[in-house]
């Protein structure tokens, strides 16, 4: 059965603030890196059980691209599938 995700107002800002970071090197990547972000969490609603348990109701799923990737940190298939208000997205080993 296909969840809904809902998003935090903060996990919708961080998604924001990544895009506008990345824009300022490549727009091109910067849109390649959120439609890759958009895809995993597609993957959430059909298999929210995707991503390792990390505890107290959440789970965490690792998106590779390129050298990196990006971390998105969710309440687990119990509950309304959703961004928790830090981390996500973020990017790993990028400063």
């Amino acid at each position: 059965m296909r969840r809904k995700i809902v998003y935090s107002q903060r996990a919708d800002a961080d998604l924001a603030r990544l895009e506008e970071f990345i824009a300022t090197e490549s727009r091109h990547q910067a849109i390649r890196a959120i439609a890759r972000i958009l895809r995993g969490l597609r993957n959430l609603q059909d298999f929210p059980e995707l991503g390792r348990d990390i505890g107290e109701g959440y789970r965490e799923l690792v998106l590779r691209y390129g050298k990196s990737g990006y971390v998105i940190r969710y309440r687990g298939p119990m509950m309304p599938l959703s961004s928790p208000a830090s981390g996500m997205a973020k990017k790993i080993g990028r400063r």
